[in-house]
């Protein structure tokens, strides 16, 4: 099938198509946005099922955009990592089996380590400076 031949059953709702390529073609893409843009672990399904929530929004409206000056793996990548970085803070994580207080616990230690390790590095920038005043 062609990108355009795709966007079209992906706006008829063929959901046969739309499973294929979601679920199947662009799996490999979008395990690699979730590395990139997520520091936890998200569900696959759920990650694929609110992007195509957001593709299909407005009747299409997003994918109605797509112009072919691109693959359609490279627009749908754009479009992804667009809509991700948003909403990182919103996406549910797998079930894990740390309680949460202790990720709580283990968040405020990293959190206090980088800041004593920005506070070093700052004060050691400072010193290396030379002052002309």
């Amino acid at each position: 099938m062609t990108d355009q031949q795709i966007i079209d059953a992906l706006i008829a709702r063929d959901e046969r198509v739309t499973r294929q390529f979601l679920f199947g073609n662009c799996r490999p893409l979008f395990l690699s946005i979730m590395r990139s843009v997520f520091s936890y672990e998200v569900d696959y399904d759920e990650f694929v099922n609110e992007f195509y929530v957001h593709l299909m929004e407005k009747d299409s409206y997003r994918l109605r955009q797509f112009e072919g000056r691109s693959s359609l793996y490279q627009w749908i990548k754009v479009v992804a990592i667009r809509y991700f970085i948003g909403r990182r803070d919103r996406m549910i994580e797998n079930e894990s089996e740390q309680s949460l207080i202790d990720k709580a616990a283990q968040s405020q230690s990293v959190d206090t380590e980088r800041h004593v390790c920005a506070k070093v590095d700052v004060e050691r920038l400072l010193k290396n400076m030379r002052n002309k005043r």
